[in-house]
């Protein structure tokens, strides 16, 4: 589907009028890449013990597969492919889980997510994770980091029959935590994130990764280099009073 610039014009007009003198209520977080970097570990983890068998995983190629549904992309099947010959499957996972593992050991949470937890509970707002994860590794990381309790509602791959960029997670989330989806903001890594925000019709805040920050996020809301570069407060005026170009 095609626009002429006056529809453009006029679609961007409407979007933005939803979200004038709109109330925040809640804040949606994805998980991999946002709270946790774990996107730079696993691309570096896989990279390594590819290599090792001297195939190369261009950055270029990595990131087409950034957010793409569990089982869409096979890096032991990518591995035998370019190597044109079978591979010991199970001691190549085994090498990448070591090497994932040591990489991931002192990852801290990413900059300014635990202040954004904190203002977010003194504003009393509703807080919710909207991942593709599976379940179990997102509950097992937030316990890791004893945050669990700042969350009202866990939306998952586990809970999904479509994960990101489809929006189903987000509505999930929505329906979780009882919002509609224009008194809450989104905060994603990925463009396929970003994406599955905006065809739920959230404001969607992207913060990318060392991985992610070369991908094209041009249709989030707001692009940030992580979270400690804006106050939830000072983010809260541009949600609630979009400025019409």
């Amino acid at each position: 589907m095609t626009f002429s610039k006056l529809e453009d014009a006029a679609f961007a007009r409407q979007r933005k009028e939803r979200f004038l003198k709109r109330s925040l209520e809640g804040l949606i977080f994805d998980f991999d890449g946002l709270i946790l970097d774990t996107e730079t570990a696993r691309y570096h983890a896989w990279k390594e013990v590819i290599e090792s068998h001297g195939v190369e995983l261009e950055f270029s190629f990595w990131q087409q597969i950034i957010g793409l549904p569990t089982g869409a992309f096979d890096p032991l099947e990518f591995l035998e492919q370019r190597a044109k010959k079978p591979v010991d499957r199970e001691k190549v996972r085994s090498r990448k889980q070591e090497i994932f593992d040591e990489r991931m050991r002192d990852e801290p949470l990413r900059p300014g997510v635990l202040q954004y937890l904190h203002q977010a509970r003194r504003r009393k707002l509703k807080l919710a994770i909207c991942s593709s994860s599976p379940r179990e590794w997102v509950v097992s990381n937030l316990t890791r980091f004893q945050i669990e309790g700042f969350f009202d509602a866990l939306a998952t791959g586990s809970d999904v029959s479509q994960i990101k960029p489809h929006p189903e997670l987000y509505l999930t989330a929505l329906e979780m935590l009882n919002l509609p989806a224009e008194s809450c903001i989104a905060f994603e890594d990925s463009a396929k994130g970003v994406q599955s925000a905006e065809a739920a019709a959230i404001f969607c805040v992207a913060v990318p990764n060392s991985i992610t920050a070369q991908t094209d996020l041009r249709d989030a809301d707001v692009l940030l280099s992580s979270l400690a570069e804006m106050p939830l407060a000072e983010l809260e005026k541009r949600f609630v009073s979009v400025v019409e170009d």
